[in-house]
């Protein structure tokens, strides 16, 4: 699968404006199936994690390798941290007596996913409030592979809170069903076997328990965005969330375009463009002189929607 990857000449071989160090993938397989046969991996997650890792060294959204034990287990940092202090004392320090940035750095090096520039991998440690309205969590609280037992923070002021532990996290999208044991989740998500008191009626029941267990964050009780939008449309989403919004700020004559994501669902794909539409009607008859596309953590989606959007803007 990986020899049929379209940049892998260029990946181990970038021109001098490549930001990323280079990766040759098929070189890293070839040293895995080494490391397999000298029984380097001491367990199956061992394994997985560095797999991921050089997945991951291709900064390709597009490239992504989901199952196993990665697919349910991460890891998350006990508290969420932000790139700015209100006051310059309460900023981090060290992290584990490490310079914070030389940390955050090569944390994100390993565990931001999919993107092209060393500051955007940056931007995917810290707290966002689209990421949260789209269900998602950034990579320093929730989607580590294990970065150790424990975490201490020392800040500017002097004061250290920890060694505190790492959170494990299952991602129990549907529950587990009758899995009861270790050996019962591993060969379920790692072999792809059922035990033999697997219950389909089981299943289900869980799938509704889980759904049920927390509220949705939306636009509407996320304190980031304003708490009216002038233009709003949903029903181009699968499941009507991380809306498309429109905001009109008058006081500075912006209007700004909240776009979390393209994904569309293929019974209504003229919503989309109809409320991009309509936005730029009424900031323009509202007197509005700037426009702001916001299209911070937008993972993509149809490609076409993004060019529509392009086309209608432009």
């Amino acid at each position: 699968m990986i020899q049929f990857h379209s940049t892998l000449a260029y990946l181990a071989d970038p021109p001098q404006s490549y930001q990323q160090p280079a990766v040759d993938l098929v070189s890293g397989l070839s040293q895995f199936q080494r490391d397999i046969d000298n029984n380097v991996f001491r367990n199956e997650y061992a394994f997985e994690a560095a797999l991921n890792h050089l997945i991951h060294a291709a900064h390709d959204d597009h490239l992504e390798l989901v199952g196993g034990a990665l697919s349910r287990f991460t890891y998350a940092a006990p508290y969420r941290i932000v790139s700015v202090s209100s006051d310059g004392s309460s900023a981090i320090r060290t992290i584990n007596g490490q310079d914070v940035v030389e940390y955050l750095t090569q944390f994100a090096a390993v565990n931001s996913f999919g993107k092209l520039e060393p500051h955007a991998d940056w931007n995917m440690l810290m707290r966002s409030a689209a990421l949260e309205i789209q269900g998602k969590r950034e990579a320093f609280h929730g989607a580590a592979t294990y970065p150790g037992d424990f975490i201490t923070f020392t800040f500017e002021n002097g004061t250290t809170v920890g060694p505190l532990p790492w959170e494990a996290l299952f991602c129990c999208n549907g529950g587990v069903g009758p899995l009861q044991t270790g050996d019962e989740l591993y060969d379920f998500f790692v072999l792809g076997h059922y035990p033999a008191s697997y219950d389909e009626n089981l299943e289900a029941d869980m799938t509704t328990i889980s759904n049920r267990a927390a509220p949705a964050i939306t636009p509407l009780n996320n304190p980031a965005y304003p708490p009216k939008a002038d233009v709003t449309e949903a029903s181009y989403t699968r499941d009507g969330g991380a809306l498309l919004r429109g905001y009109f700020l008058h006081d500075s004559s912006l209007a700004v375009l909240s776009i979390p994501h393209f994904v569309v669902d293929r019974k209504a794909p003229h919503s989309f463009s109809n409320a991009v539409k309509q936005f730029l009607a009424q900031s323009t008859k509202a007197g509005l002189k700037k426009v702001v596309i916001d299209v911070q953590q937008n993972p993509g989606g149809s490609p076409l929607l993004a060019l529509e959007t392009f086309k209608i803007v432009s």
